[in-house]
């Protein structure tokens, strides 16, 4: 039987064959998860022995690794805001610059004078409006009044949202739509009861030239949750023209809208937006890293 240190020597060699960027980390990661421990266990367990099994295992997540597939894909989850989050190939990994988009809608959400209700546009994991609301509900704001609703066009995502969302413990205050970004919440026709809407999107806002130099990792991840066509607007522009279409089917008279972005889009998104709903304004929420992240638009019908 190999020792840990052994193990984690040539994993590593491995990983960096094939040019990984982090190859001691993520030897580290995968043996950490083969062996249900933290990271500081290896370190303490050096001369710890494996199992066969347990050997063959983490080698098979090498030759993953190796293969540049996502670790979060190997693992089955990622961390996100205060959570880990069921993950596979049919949703988008959950990136940390989408916390910025859940920070800015919990605090448009704590700041209501009205009952309001929320739709998370495509929303893939159910990362964000799972954290949302658990980030209200551990706030203590009184959500009795809201309405959460969550779209996406793939079965198959919307089956992880949902997962995540009874995972979290938040299931019986989101209910899941299918369908393409707001038609199926349009068709409820009644579903807004107040004056309040709030529109979450994290849409596909890769444009074909990024589609065209995609990192060997992203690529693994589902293209109809990147690309978004030769600007990479064309999803939030449809997104807009479906928002047009509220004005006949319930009576909020106010659309908070926020979206998640590319830094070199937010002059042509708030351009649309504008164009759209002309009493509208529009400022702009920067990551961590310091860029244009989340656009946040209030709009008066």
């Amino acid at each position: 039987m190999v020792t840990v240190a052994e193990l984690l020597k040539k994993a590593t060699e491995q990983l960096h064959a094939h040019h990984i960027d982090t190859p001691d980390l993520d030897a580290e990661v995968l043996l950490s998860w083969v062996l249900n421990r933290d990271r500081a266990w290896l370190f303490v367990h050096a001369d710890a022995r494996l199992t066969v099994v347990q050997k063959e295992k983490f080698f098979r997540v090498i030759q993953k690794r190796s293969r540049r597939v996502p670790i979060a894909y190997i693992t089955g989850s990622k961390p996100f805001y205060r959570s880990d989050f069921i993950v596979n190939q049919h949703v988008l990994i959950p990136r940390p610059e989408t916390e910025t988009l859940v920070e800015e809608a919990v605090r448009a959400l704590g700041d209501k004078r009205h009952p309001a209700t929320v739709v998370d546009v495509g929303t893939g994991s159910g990362c964000i409006m799972v954290s949302v609301v658990q980030e209200l509900l551990a706030r203590s704001e009184d959500i009795s009044g809201m309405r959460f609703y969550a779209t996406d066009i793939s079965h198959k995502a919307l089956r992880i949202a949902k997962k995540n969302a009874k995972k979290e413990g938040v299931a019986k205050y989101i209910t899941f739509l299918h369908g393409n970004l707001l038609e199926p919440f349009l068709i409820l026709q009644n579903a807004v009861p107040t004056k309040k809407l709030y529109i979450l999107a994290n849409l596909p806002y890769l444009s074909e030239v990024q589609m065209r130099n995609l990192q060997q990792e992203v690529a693994h991840e589902p293209r109809e949750a990147l690309d978004g066509g030769v600007e990479g607007l064309a999803y939030y522009r449809k997104l807009f023209a479906q928002m047009q279409n509220m004005r006949r089917v319930q009576r909020a008279s106010i659309i908070y809208t926020l979206c998640e972005i590319e830094p070199v889009q937010a002059t042509t998104l708030t351009s649309e937006i504008c164009k759209n709903f002309p009493r509208t304004t529009v400022r702009m929420r920067k990551d961590l890293q310091g860029n244009d992240r989340v656009l946040l638009a209030l709009s008066n019908l």
